[in-house]
């Protein structure tokens, strides 16, 4: 499957699909702006419960920041 690009925000899209980063299809507006920036909100949250984690490894050659008690 090819790779384009959005004419928009230059960013990589699947050929006739809006692009999820910007919510152009086409030249046109097609998904709520709204909507876009959920996107991106939930994906933020999902890169930092990535990087907080539980886990047992050694940890030589990095360190985590101490973990808080909840």
């Amino acid at each position: 499957m090819a790779i384009g690009t959005c004419p928009k925000c230059k960013k990589p899209i699947l050929p006739h699909i809006a692009c999820r980063f910007c919510g152009t299809y086409a030249g046109r507006q097609v998904l709520p702006a709204k909507l876009v920036e959920a996107g991106k909100a939930l994906k933020k949250a999902e890169k930092a419960a990535a990087a907080k984690h539980d886990h047992d490894h050694d940890h030589k050659g990095h360190d985590h920041p101490p973990q808080k008690d909840e």
